[in-house]
């Protein structure tokens, strides 16, 4: 069983689905260098900063809220900063005398370095005055919070539809080969990863397309190891976590199909799939998926191009997906297993402000309790749940 959200865009002709984390502390941010009359400036501090070699910006961060925000993720492109695409040099964020730990990530995953990220933790009517430097080397003080990967075998051989020997090897691109399927014992938990300190999820990379959970007991990267003593042994309880969700024939959490009017239909008839690890750092890591020929319905044909990113501290991942071609019914799913509560935020609210489509109950597969979220701008927004014909919710 599942419930889908109805979501729609329209930009350059390309359908586009994005479901982003809740929106962090009030910015301003200070150019001091070219481009900055493109953000908010304050001229008598843009020119105080330009005295200071390396300066490139001061920002202010203060936080609305009532209750402390801890490790807010801040993203700052390399245009915010008045710097050049092809800009490489190390930046360093300052809060006071600390310095603070700062990774240059690829954001729309082309490739292409675009700005950087960092976290802070704002508490409740703090105001934070970061100053952002040009510097010879990065902070030394990083730990590793994040890890994307794809693991496929090597060294074996197919016979028919499955992988049998050989040993699994991380790479950074994987174009998958048209003998995979599920349960081919070929890609390692069956797809790519991506984790936060606090919690991972898994794509399954076939015709099934669900998004699954990893949770975690510790806050180091896990998913390097999972599935190396056995491509099923993450359903079983281990010291660093278990796969915790019942995936089905849903989308899973977060995962994204299309809407034909009668039900919704997964990602399955591909004629090509393509894995690009676009960042694994200690603050942010992501990967990209290229589904080439997909055909949501018969008759019609698009390639679906799907960031997944997760950024140090947060349980959310961010999924941007877009289509080569205009197709207005894309749909973002969350599973709804029988006897938990379905939990809809506030509708009535302005198309840019954020609102949330959740389910909680016992629904982990150890028994446990579980809550699964959605969080999107209301305008992407058609309709939300209702119960259907199917039993499922759409």
């Amino acid at each position: 069983m599942e419930a889908s959200v109805k979501l729609s865009a329209k930009r350059n002709y390309n359908s586009r689905l994005t479901a982003l984390a809740l929106a962090g502390s009030a910015a301003l941010l200070t150019g001091c260098g070219d481009g900055s009359e493109q953000v908010a400036a304050k001229n008598s501090d843009a020119v105080t900063e330009r005295a200071v070699s390396g300066a490139l910006a001061r920002l202010e961060l203060s936080n609305p809220s009532d209750f402390p925000r801890l490790d807010e993720a801040v993203y700052l492109s390399y245009y915010e900063l008045g710097l050049q695409p092809e800009f490489s040099a190390p930046i360093a964020v300052w809060n006071h005398e600390e310095q603070l730990p700062v990774q240059a990530i690829d954001k729309d995953a082309d490739g292409s370095k675009d700005g950087i990220l960092f976290t802070v933790d704002v508490a409740v009517d703090e105001v934070l005055v970061l100053r952002i430097e040009q510097t010879d080397a990065a902070a030394t003080n990083a730990i590793k919070r994040t890890q994307a990967e794809i693991s496929h075998k090597v060294g074996g051989e197919w016979v028919e539809r499955e992988y049998q020997g050989g040993s699994f090897r991380n790479v950074s691109t994987l174009d998958v080969p048209a003998e995979h399927t599920d349960h081919s014992y070929f890609i390692r938990y069956e797809g790519p990863g991506v984790e936060s300190d606090l919690v991972g999820y898994r794509v399954y990379l076939d015709w099934r397309n669900g998004f699954d959970i990893f949770g975690k007991k510790v806050r180091e990267p896990v998913l390097q190891g999972v599935g190396q003593d056995g491509f099923d042994s993450y359903h079983e309880a281990a010291d660093w976590g278990m796969d915790i969700l019942k995936v089905g024939s849903s989308l899973g959490v977060g995962g994204y199909g299309y809407w034909d009017g009668e039900q919704t239909r997964r990602v399955s008839d591909v004629k090509d799939w393509q894995v690009d690890i676009s960042d694994n750092g200690d603050l942010y890591s992501a990967f990209k998926i290229q589904y080439r020929g997909w055909q949501p319905v018969e008759g019609r044909q698009t390639d679906l191009t799907a960031v997944l990113s997760m950024h140090a501290g947060s349980r959310l991942v961010e999924v941007n997906a877009k289509t080569s071609e205009e197709l207005d019914n894309l749909v973002a799913g969350i599973v709804d297993h029988a006897g938990t509560d379905l939990i809809v935020g506030d509708m009535d609210i302005t198309g840019h402000a954020y609102t949330y489509i959740g389910t909680y109950g016992a629904q982990s597969l150890d028994g446990a309790n579980l809550g699964l979220g959605l969080l999107v701008k209301r305008k992407a927004i058609r309709s939300w749940p209702v119960t259907t014909t199917t039993g499922s919710r759409s």
